[in-house]
């Protein structure tokens, strides 16, 4: 296994790199020796066709399919696949998916912590001391949401 190369004379390795990550399903070649390299600093979309292994791709990494083959490296130290749901976590990697997939019948901060609630066992919430935390990440972004407040606001039927 390689790790990836330093870009230019003793850079910072890339925070993020996928070599040759592929996965099918049945005889469907659903993504296909895919690569992607993040530097520090930088923030990427994945942009495609449907079909192209957009979501695929995502969802390896989220822990949710085993590829086929490839590789991960995060900060140039080699991530072994599968990573577990939620695995990706302690890596500091972080995905805004186009389906939110929103609860509507739970508040903001039930949604948000969906997530970890999946990925941790844990026994006893402080649902307070979450709320002051969800308030704070929302103040720090200028967003004005109650983490109280039930995901589907629209006032009519969802």
């Amino acid at each position: 296994m390689l790790a990836p190369e330093p870009a230019g004379g003793g850079a910072a390795p890339p925070v993020l790199a996928i070599r040759g990550l592929s996965k099918s399903f049945g005889g469907e070649q659903a993504l296909a020796d895919a690569s992607l390299t993040v530097l520090p600093g930088e923030v990427h979309g994945l942009l495609g066709q449907n079909g192209s292994g957009k979501s695929t791709l995502i969802k390896i990494l989220a822990g949710f399919h085993e590829p086929d083959a490839g590789e991960l490296f995060v900060d140039g130290v080699p991530v072994r696949l599968p990573l577990p749901p939620g695995g990706f976590r302690p890596y500091g990697i972080s995905f805004v998916h186009q389906n939110l997939g929103l609860v509507p019948a739970l508040t903001v901060l039930e949604n948000l912590m969906i997530g970890d609630l999946a990925a941790r066992a844990r026994w006893r919430i402080s649902w307070p001391s979450e709320r002051a935390r969800a308030a704070r990440l929302f103040e720090s972004y200028g967003l004005g949401i109650d983490p109280a407040a039930l995901a589907w606001g629209g006032g009519g039927e969802a």
